[in-house]
């Protein structure tokens, strides 16, 4: 193609989803895959939930869209596509927010405010499983159909205290920890 126009009439898809990728056409290391402008993820899901769309990609693979727009566009008109692999059965989270026990943010290293959060025993348990099998991917915190946040995990995490930094302002981090505390809503981990 020659034009932009071009280009969008041969690609629909990616005339309105931004891939993130390398110059090289390669995936960028985290389950963010894509970015779109509000008005255009319902094409974009439309796009997806074609069949021969869908033939393409694994069957345990799920998309989600970021429940706020992208941080670093100006415009804050862009929002994050996000690709999950479901690793259960039932296709629901292996880990719920009904396992926090405890979230608060707090100041990391210099000023990088994090959010802590506990665990009780039972998702203690699950959580150094998810880590220990998951090193150098991202993990998911799904609220209501939407990614909250995506850390990438460093090592595996015991014990069921957890840190979960990622360039958060503390309005960001409190918000963060308040829908981690409260338990009784659904804040599913996805593995990514």
């Amino acid at each position: 193609a020659t034009t932009r126009d071009e280009f969008n009439l041969q690609n629909p898809l990616f005339g309105i989803l931004n891939p993130r990728v390398t110059e090289q056409g390669q995936p960028l290391p985290s389950c963010m895959v894509g970015l779109a402008a509000g008005i255009d993820t319902a094409k974009v899901n439309d796009y997806l939930s074609m069949n021969q769309i869908k033939s393409l990609f694994p069957r345990d693979l799920k998309f989600y869209w970021s429940q706020n727009p992208y941080k670093y566009d100006p415009t804050k008109s862009l929002y994050e596509l996000h690709a999950i692999k479901i690793t259960t059965r039932d296709r629901r989270a292996p880990l719920g927010g009904n396992v926090i026990t405890g979230a608060r943010p707090t100041s990391g290293v210099g000023s990088e405010v994090q959010v802590d959060f506990t665990m009780n025993s039972e998702g203690a348990k699950t959580w150094a499983r998810m880590t220990r099998e998951n090193v150098d991917r991202c993990i998911a915190l799904v609220l209501d159909g939407y990614v909250r946040s995506y850390p990438r995990v460093l090592n595996e995490i015991t014990g069921g205290s957890t840190e979960v930094t990622g360039d958060f302002t503390i309005d960001e981090a409190t918000d963060l920890a308040n829908i981690l505390k409260s338990g009784k809503m659904p804040a599913p981990a996805h593995i990514v």
